[in-house]
Order: structure tokens, then C-alpha cells, then sequence
């Protein structure tokens, strides 16, 4: 288990108790001591948990919630947001779509436009924009995650490195303005950095909520991404690392 593969499983088992000590996590990973106070101090400086004495606790809003509550949050933002980003697509490009409650709000607006190569990691999406369809779907291959419908680990990112796409719809956990693009799960984190790594245009789907905010894992720095679709006019400072990152901002009402 590497660093980040450690932390990881510290947010989530603080989250779970609600607050752990030191000793008892050193234990838990046969690891010393300083090395738990270390990963605890990267996570409270990312706002994963709380440091406190002898050990952490519990942040609750650095928890995701789940994808099938996700769908029905902010539902009119992520639709607006969902129904410019379909208009970016012309009939025959070829699209890498991950996983997410923004880019699943796409299905409509895609089922509009023809002859689309669709390459995705949601198995929701790829049966929803599928049926009757014209277009070409390809569901990558790997692990299945029935909590989110998708499918994640190392096969799934050797099928999405067979492909090379015109486009990229992405969702995120946070963006920040140092940390760029971020998300909760490690796992998909690495679909959307293969995805990014394989397009020609990456456009990152995210409401206002996720602006400024931090998660544990790295998708990738500002400098990648094309355009950033969202529904409010982040606040200054994020606008001008966009700007002076020649990142496109679209902001939809």
C-alpha cells in the first residue's frame, strides 16, 4: 500500500468512526507513528479531516455523497450545465464520457446529435444512450462498481488507452485553485486522468459546489483542461488561474 493508497484508507476509516487515534491507525498499517502524523497533517492541510490531539477527526462535507443521491441534487444546474456541453458535440465525433451525475445529465442532449462514438466507463449511460440509438457505444472493460454503475481498475484503463477522442466530458470532486481537478475515489480519478490523456478537448462539467473545494485524489492541474462548464461565476482568484491558464469558462443560468 503506497502513501496515497494509505491516506485514502485514513479518511475513510476516520469518517467511519468518527474520530481515531494515532496509535490506533500506526497499528492498523504497521506503520510508524510519524508517518500516521504525517499523513494526517496532508490530510487536514487538504480538508479531508480534522487534526487533533493524538490522533483526527471527522470532516463530514469531505465525504461524497452516493452517485444515486447525487442524480438528484442540484438537478436543474447539472442539466444546464449538461445541455451546453451536448451542444459542443457535432455528429460523428468521438467522445470519452466517466462517470458522474453531470455527465450522466448529457444522455439527453447526445441522443439528439448522430452517429456519435461514445466511449464510457457508465454502464447507466451506455444502456440509457444506447437504446435506439445510432451511435457507436464502447462500455469499457474491468471491475465492476455496483454503488455507481461504472466500471473502474487497470483493465478498464488499457481499453481507454486504445482510444483517441475529439472530445472529453469529465466530472470532478473539487476544483481548487492550486490542486486543479480532484476527486474523492482513486480509482476514478485514474479513468478520467486516462480519459484527458487520450482527448483532444477536455471539458470538466462541475456546479458552483465543487469550486474551491478539495479532495484526496489529483485529476489533473487547470493547465489540462480546454473548457470548465459550471452554473455561477467563480469567485476571482479561480478566474484568473482559468484565464492564465487559457482555460475556457462557460457559465450557464
Amino acid at each position: 500500500m503506497n502513501a496515497e493508497q494509505r491516506r485514502l484508507k485514513i479518511v475513510e476509516i476516520t469518517n467511519s468512526e468518527k474520530r481515531v487515534e494515532v496509535n490506533y491507525l500506526a497499528d492498523f498499517f504497521s506503520a510508524s507513528k510519524e508517518t500516521i502524523r504525517r499523513d494526517l497533517v496532508v490530510l487536514s492541510e487538504k480538508s479531508l479531516l480534522r487534526k487533533v490531539h493524538g490522533g483526527a477527526a471527522a470532516i463530514q462535507t469531505a465525504i461524497e455523497s452516493p452517485i444515486s443521491s447525487r442524480y438528484k441534487e442540484s438537478s436543474d444546474e447539472k442539466k444546464r450545465i449538461a445541455d451546453y456541453a451536448a451542444t459542443l458535440v457535432n455528429p460523428g465525433d468521438s467522445v470519452f464520457i466517466d462517470t458522474g451525475s453531470t455527465t450522466y445529465a448529457l444522455c439527453e442532449g447526445l441522443c439528439k446529435t448522430n452517429g456519435l462514438t461514445i466511449v464510457t466507463n457508465s454502464l447507466r449511460l451506455a444502456l440509457d444512450v444506447g437504446a435506439g440509438s445510432n451511435h457507436s457505444i464502447y462500455l469499457v472493460g474491468g471491475q465492476y462498481c455496483d454503488q455507481a454503475s461504472e466500471v473502474i481498475g487497470n483493465v478498464a484503463l488499457e481499453v481507454i488507452n486504445k482510444f483517441h477522442c475529439d472530445h472529453a466530458f469529465i466530472t470532478v470532486g473539487a476544483i481548487d485553485v492550486i490542486d486543479g481537478c480532484m476527486d474523492y475515489n482513486m480509482d476514478e480519478a485514474s479513468v478520467a486522468q486516462a480519459m484527458i490523456q487520450n482527448s483532444r478537448s477536455v471539458t470538466i462539467l462541475a456546479d458552483h459546489t465543487k469550486i474551491g473545494r478539495k479532495a484526496l485524489c489529483t485529476v489533473c492541474d487547470l493547465s489540462k483542461i480546454t473548457r470548465l462548464i459550471t452554473d455561477e461565476t467563480p469567485f476571482n482568484d479561480f478566474v484568473f488561474e482559468l484565464e492564465k491558464n487559457e482555460v475556457e469558462l462557460v457559465v450557464v443560468s
